[in-house]
């Protein structure tokens, strides 16, 4: 484990729309999506590319390659206290 813990977004329903996304996907780009998450967890912002790249406004992208394509998931950094 990582210094880093990522979390689904979730709406004031509790609907998780990007876990939804990945649950959808074929189970060998879910294992590739799980390996570049915990690269993710890993590294955080220092996270290079291809597995990541900064798109603006303190937006970043999560970038792997599955059977459908290349595949794409937004994520922010934020800092939790307390």
């Amino acid at each position: 484990m990582g210094n880093y813990i990522t979390e689904y977004f979730r709406t004031g329903s509790g609907k998780a729309p990007a876990k939804e996304f990945i649950d959808s996907l074929d189970l060998r780009t879910q294992a590739k999506f799980f390996a570049t998450k915990q690269l993710l967890e890993g590294m955080g912002h220092k996270l290079p590319q291809p597995h990541a790249k900064y798109i603006g406004d303190k937006i970043f992208e999560l970038r792997f390659h599955g059977i459908e394509g290349g595949i794409r998931v937004l994520y922010f950094l934020s800092i939790k206290t307390g």
